[in-house]
């Protein structure tokens, strides 16, 4: 890994809380890190130490195959991707936070694609792409916020309606309410799911689930880069273990689940442009990274 020049390619270290309301509350956190690569950086901010390559297989590997449309440039698939959702082209760098192949295992329940304006300096659009378990059916939405993020540290949110199945225990008639900061020294994430409601039933009703994802920036360097893969052993393996865990709990508690829509509704991949406002409170003053 190159010292002479600058990289925005980094580390984000924290936790991912999820919660479930109802009759049957249940909540959990987990610590995690991912990494946030500039796809433009690839592979040579990976090359820094022998456990990590994005050109081999390695401890920790970034492998093509694992992400958007599996093969070919990435970068120009993102752009594809937003694109043909109808959010226009994609003007500057794109920068991907995810989960690497860790130990030979990779499983990533969103991998977000942030697409910059053409200095580099705000958010226009991002892809999030899903992957549900134990299918591995990908589905991406593409979320523009050119329309309303004229300060790049404003928080942007998106409000739509469910279009993918993730989980047996959440039903398709629901609304998305998602909130994102720019990647800075804090990351931050956070999805509410409402039963169907509001206009186009893209949220307004009771609130069904919230995920929180609070993460720290790290320099990638090889400490840091050590250091990761000893804290976090077998992460990606951790991250299964734990989404099996925890529809075990739910079915134990018998929590109503809902049937897969169809053997093919899961392989669809046509995204929709979110519908961006501005906010200005992001809420996570409680929280602490």
């Amino acid at each position: 890994m190159s010292n002479t020049s600058p990289i925005a390619s980094c580390l984000y270290e924290g936790f991912v809380r999820h919660r479930r309301h109802g009759e049957k509350p249940r909540a959990f956190r987990f610590p995690m890190f991912m990494v946030y690569l500039d796809l433009e950086e690839l592979p040579r901010v990976m090359d820094g130490m022998w456990t990590w390559s994005a050109r081999r297989p390695a401890l920790a590997w970034w492998r093509r195959r694992d992400y958007l449309g599996k093969t070919g440039d990435l970068a120009e698939a993102v752009r594809r991707t937003v694109r043909e959702a109808g959010g226009g082209e994609v003007r500057g760098p794109i920068r991907m936070l995810t989960h690497l192949r860790l130990f030979g295992c990779c499983f990533n329940p969103v991998t977000f694609y942030y697409c910059f304006d053409r200095a580099g300096e705000r958010v226009e659009t991002i892809v999030a792409e899903i992957t549900n378990t134990p299918w591995k059916h990908r589905h991406r939405y593409v979320l523009s916020s050119r329309q309303g993020a004229a300060d790049s540290e404003a928080p942007v949110r998106f409000r739509f309606s469910k279009s993918f199945y993730v989980s047996p225990f959440l039903p398709m008639e629901a609304g998305y309410d998602w909130t994102f900061t720019a990647p800075g020294e804090r990351l931050f994430v956070h999805m509410n799911v409402d039963g169907a409601g509001g206009e186009g039933g893209s949220g307004g009703g009771t609130r069904l689930f919230d995920a929180t994802l609070l993460l720290r920036r790290t320099e990638l360097s090889r400490g840091s880069m050590r250091r990761m893969l000893v804290k976090y052993p077998m992460l990606t393996a951790r991250v299964i273990w734990r989404i099996y865990a925890e529809a075990f709990g739910l079915w134990r508690r018998r929590v109503g689940a809902f049937a897969y829509p169809s053997a093919t509704a899961g392989v669809r991949a046509t995204g929709g442009v979110g519908v961006v406002g501005r906010v200005e409170s992001v809420g996570v003053s409680g929280e602490r990274v």
